[in-house]
């Protein structure tokens, strides 16, 4: 399972990251090279993507955590707190989307789901988020998304789509500006 997009706000050195992860013509993924100043949050960065991989491991395997003395398996890799926050902010939030429809979320601070829907450019799929969603409480959660059912027409259009449920799909605002830069970047 590959990782699609990593979007990181206000989290310690990350003030905004947005980043769709390359893939070859064959749906490989491209490698990613993070360079920065000591303290720049390449390790803030990498925290949050483990920590994605040992919640969702958790979904799935029940010895995801290794126990503690009690013999525990409720541990964590990072803890939620509002230490976290990056100077002079309210809130942080980290959503790590993987291929099959798996989402990861980690957020704590003040921020209510119509800012969240704001920073985070996320249209008509993030019902599955409300649900889950409190404006002032920690949140770390894996959300499975319905399906992707439809047929590719050879553009990188939504149109056509629909998730299993049938919703339509809309693209995000940022999205419909990549549809202008389709030609000028080859992948």
């Amino acid at each position: 399972m590959y990782i699609q997009r990593i979007i990181d706000k206000n989290i310690g050195p990350l003030a905004d990251v947005d980043i769709c992860m390359p893939f070859d013509k064959n749906r490989n993924p491209k490698p990613i090279i993070l360079v920065g100043e000591n303290g720049s949050g390449k390790s803030t960065f990498l925290s949050n993507i483990v920590d994605s991989f040992y919640e969702l491991a958790r979904q799935y395997f029940r010895d995801a955590i290794n126990p503690d003395e009690l013999g525990n398996r409720d541990g964590y890799y990072k803890v939620i707190s509002p230490l976290e926050i990056r100077f002079n902010q309210q809130f942080l939030f980290s959503i790590v989307y993987f291929e099959e429809g798996i989402t990861y979320l980690y957020k704590t601070g003040e921020i209510d789901f119509s800012r969240f829907k704001e920073l985070s450019n996320i249209k008509d799929d993030a019902n599955i988020i409300k649900n889950k969603w409190s404006s002032d409480d920690n949140i770390k959660a894996v959300i499975r998304w319905p399906k992707l059912v439809g047929e590719y027409k050879g553009t990188p259009s939504a149109e056509g789509y629909t998730l299993e449920d049938g919703t339509s799909l809309n693209l995000s605002d940022k999205d419909q500006k990549w549809l202008g830069l389709k030609d000028t970047f080859k992948f």
